[in-house]
């Protein structure tokens, strides 16, 4: 399949954002330009390519397993009569937590299939029997991805 280029940019745009990786281009070029001899400044923060490094999450049994499946419910519109909606479905996906690099929020990235038309969203990490309450933060049909947030500090 074909994507016009607007789709592209818009799918790539949102990877760059939703990568721990979205700054190291940036950073690699302000670090190449502003390279003199000896260590580099801040030498603590970037590694030996410039990219910015993050502080690892702290080693704790709920961050210790990144992979989370993702119950949801979505009723979607009824092509067929756009004044009534489908009846309602249960559905299940997978994701995985990260931290976000821009602001250093912790969120779930899954796929945009998994929770398009939710109403209601429920994450559960492996391993664990009790679920939490999810939001959609950010989607994008795109590239099929999509950002979760949970405000439930004991999931993390």
């Amino acid at each position: 399949r074909h994507y016009p280029r607007a789709v592209m940019y818009t799918c790539l745009a949102l990877a760059l954002a939703l990568s721990p990786r979205s700054l190291s281009v940036r950073r690699r070029a302000s670090a190449a330009q502003s390279r003199r001899c000896g260590p580099p400044v801040g030498a603590a923060d970037v590694d030996i390519y410039g990219r910015a490094v993050l502080a690892p999450l702290e080693a704790s049994a709920s961050t210790a397993e990144p992979v989370v499946k993702v119950y949801s419910v979505h009723c979607s519109v009824n092509v067929a009569m756009p004044w009534s909606n489908k009846p309602q479905e249960e559905s299940t996906g997978s994701g995985f937590t990260m931290r976000q690099q821009h602001d250093g929020q912790l969120v779930i990235l899954t796929n945009a299939h998994c929770v398009a038309d939710a109403t209601y969203v429920e994450v559960r990490k492996a391993g664990d029997s009790q679920k939490h309450v999810a939001q959609v933060a950010r989607i994008a049909h795109e590239c099929d991805l999509a950002t979760l947030t949970v405000s439930d500090d004991a999931f993390w």
